[in-house]
C-alpha cells in the first residue's frame, strides 16, 4: 500500500518537473506588436468618425439656420399678400348680424337700455367694462339693417 503511494506521489512530482510549455518571447512580443497597432488604429478611426459626426451636425444646424430664415421670409411675403384680402364666413356674417342689431338698436326706455347692455356683454369680452358701451346718446334709434361684405387684415387688426 506504502508502495502505491509512493508512486502516486513520484508520478504526481515527475509531472510537476515537466517543463512549461509557454509561446517562445519573440512570437509573445509580436503578437503584443499587432495588439498595439491595432488598437491605435481602432482609437484614430473613433477619432476620425466623432470629427466627421461633428462636421456633419454642424452643416445641419447652418442648413437649419437657413431655412428658418426662408420661412420668415416666407411667413412675411404671405402675411403682406394677405393685407387687405377678404374672408367671408357664414358664422361671422350670422355673428355679425347679431351684434349690429343689438349695438344700433336704442331706446329711450330705462328698461330696454337694461336689456340692451346684457345682450350686448354677450359680444364683448368679459374684462371689458360696460362703461364703453354705456355712456352713449340716449335717443331712440332703430335697426333697419347691414350687410357683412368682407373682412380683411390690417395691422394684425380684423375689419369686417
Amino acid at each position: 500500500m506504502f508502495d502505491k503511494l509512493k508512486s502516486i506521489k513520484k508520478g504526481y512530482v515527475k509531472s510537476r518537473d515537466k517543463p512549461d510549455q509557454s509561446l517562445p518571447y519573440a512570437k509573445v512580443q509580436k503578437r503584443g506588436k499587432w495588439i498595439r497597432r491595432f488598437v491605435k488604429i481602432a482609437l484614430v478611426l473613433v477619432g476620425l468618425s466623432g470629427a466627421i459626426a461633428f462636421i456633419k451636425a454642424s452643416n445641419v444646424s447652418q442648413t437649419n439656420h437657413k431655412l428658418i430664415a426662408k420661412m420668415k421670409t416666407y411667413d412675411d411675403k404671405l402675411e403682406k399678400a394677405s393685407m387687405g384680402q377678404s374672408v367671408y364666413s357664414p358664422s361671422l356674417n350670422r355673428y355679425a348680424q347679431g351684434f349690429f342689431q343689438t349695438y344700433f338698436t336704442q331706446s329711450d326706455n330705462d328698461d330696454d337700455k337694461q336689456k340692451r347692455l346684457k345682450a350686448l356683454k354677450k359680444y364683448f369680452a368679459t374684462n371689458i367694462s360696460s362703461t364703453i358701451y354705456d355712456n352713449q346718446d340716449s335717443q331712440k334709434e332703430t335697426y333697419v339693417g347691414s350687410r357683412l361684405l368682407n373682412t380683411f387684415t390690417k395691422n394684425d387688426v380684423k375689419i369686417a
